[in-house]
C-alpha cells in the first residue's frame, strides 16, 4: 500500500473500519502510545500535503561526479561506444578473442582491456637485396661481338631505371645513326614506413660506365630515357639499321609492390612489363627490330651485358629476383648460463611452440 493511501478493511461482524493513514513505527513510544498528534476519538481527515505528497527518489543524490563525462568511446572489435558510469570507461567485449590491429608487424592479434594487438615481430623489411636470376638473350650484332660482351651490374640494392645514349649524326661517313655511346642509370630501391604500411620508395643514385668511344670527346647529342615513377626496367627492344650494331633502344618497366603480412613477411611483387620510353636513330631509319626481351617473371634488371667498340654492337639485361629481410619471429630463449640469445626461424616459417628443458639435461632429451 502506498504511503498515507486511505484503505478500507473488514473487521469482525462486518463491520467497516476506516484507516485514517500510515505513521512511522519511530512515531510510536515503547507503551505503544502515538506521538503523532491524532486522539482515539476518531479518525481526522489527513491533511492533503500528506495525501498527496511525493516520496523522493534519493537514489542519485550521493552519486558524485560524472565519470563519463568528457570520454568518448569507438565501436570496435574490443569495446563498445558506450561509457559505464561507475568507472568512466568504455564497456569492452570479445575478450581474449580475435581481431586485426591492422599492423603487418603483429601476429595472432587478440583483444585485451578494449584495445587489439597482437605479438610484435621485427619486420623492418630494410634495403633490398636480389638474389641472381639469370638474364636476357644478348642482342646486336654477330656471335663474336657477342663473345665479347661484359657483365657490369648496379650496386647492391639498386636496378637499372633508365639510360642515356648519344647517336652517330646522320651525315658522318662512318656508323652513321648508331648508338655511339651509352650509360644506364641505377635507382635504390628502399622501404618506407608511412604510418599504415610499409611502400616501395625507388630514387636516382648511381650511373654505370659508359660505353663506347664514338665521337667521345665530342659534345654530341645526347638522349635520356627513363621508367615511369615506381617502375624499374624489367626488359628492353632494340632496332637496328644493320646486322652488326645497335641504333635504337626502348625501355621495358614495370612496377614494383610491397606486399606484407605479418605470418609470411614481405615479398616484392613485379607488376605487369610494359614498353616505355625509346631513344635513338630516327624510327624511319630502322630495319630491324628483336622485339620484347624480358628478365625473367618476377625479376627485374640489375645489369647489363654489353659489348661496344666504336659504337654499341650487342645488349643484354643481367636480372635479379628482389628480396626483402625476412621478418623475424623467433622467440628469445634461455641458456644454461642465464643468458639470453636469439634464434630465428627459417625464412617463411613461425615458432609453434616452446619446450623447455632442465639445465643440464638437454642431451638426455
Amino acid at each position: 500500500m502506498a504511503p498515507y493511501e486511505l484503505a478500507r478493511r473488514t473487521g469482525p461482524a462486518g463491520l467497516a473500519l476506516l484507516l485514517a493513514g500510515c505513521v512511522a513505527l519511530t512515531d510510536f513510544d515503547r507503551r505503544g502510545k502515538s506521538d503523532a498528534g491524532q486522539s482515539d476519538a476518531g479518525a481526522p481527515e489527513p491533511d492533503a500535503h500528506l495525501r498527496d505528497a511525493h516520496v523522493p527518489d534519493d537514489s542519485g543524490t550521493d552519486a558524485g561526479p560524472n565519470l563519463c563525462e568528457g570520454v568518448v568511446c569507438h565501436e570496435s572489435a574490443c569495446s563498445t561506444a558506450t561509457c559505464d558510469p561507475a568507472t568512466g570507461a568504455c564497456i569492452t567485449r570479445n575478450e581474449g578473442g580475435a581481431c586485426d590491429d591492422e599492423s603487418i608487424c603483429s601476429w595472432n592479434d587478440e583483444c585485451g582491456n578494449g584495445e587489439c594487438a597482437g605479438i610484435v615481430t621485427d619486420c623492418d623489411p630494410g634495403t633490398l637485396t636480389f638474389a641472381a636470376a639469370g638474364g636476357t638473350p644478348s642482342t646486336g650484332g654477330p656471335a663474336s661481338s657477342r663473345a665479347n660482351a661484359r657483365d657490369v651490374h648496379c650496386p647492391d640494392g639498386e636496378v637499372i631505371i633508365g639510360a642515356r645514349l648519344g647517336a652517330v649524326p646522320a651525315s658522318a661517313t662512318a656508323y652513321a645513326h648508331q648508338i655511339s655511346q651509352l650509360e644506364f642509370t641505377c635507382g635504390r630501391v628502399e622501404a618506407v614506413e608511412t604510418g599504415v604500411g610499409w611502400v616501395l620508395q625507388i630514387t636516382p643514385s648511381s650511373v654505370l660506365p659508359r660505353r663506347g668511344k664514338y665521337g667521345r670527346a665530342s659534345t654530341g647529342p645526347e638522349q635520356s630515357i627513363q621508367c615511369p615513377p615506381g617502375q624499374v626496367v624489367t626488359g628492353h627492344e632494340i632496332g637496328q639499321t644493320g646486322p652488326n650494331h645497335v641504333a635504337e633502344l626502348t625501355l621495358r618497366c614495370a612496377p614494383l609492390a610491397l606486399h606484407t603480412d605479418a605470418r609470411q613477411g614481405f615479398s616484392v611483387v613485379v607488376g605487369d612489363t610494359n614498353p616505355a620510353d625509346r631513344a635513338g636513330a630516327p624510327a624511319e631509319v630502322i630495319t630491324t627490330r628483336t622485339g620484347a626481351v624480358d628478365c625473367p617473371a618476377g625479376s627485374v634488371a640489375r645489369g647489363v651485358r654489353i659489348y661496344a667498340d666504336e659504337v654499341v654492337d650487342v645488349l643484354g639485361l643481367r636480372c635479379g629476383v628482389p628480396t626483402p629481410h625476412p621478418i623475424t619471429t623467433a622467440p628469445l630463449q634461455g641458456t644454461s648460463d642465464g643468458a639470453l640469445h636469439q634464434d630465428d626461424c627459417p625464412p617463411s616459417y613461425l615458432p609453434v611452440g616452446l619446450v623447455f628443458y632442465p639445465t643440464g639435461d638437454a642431451e638426455d632429451q
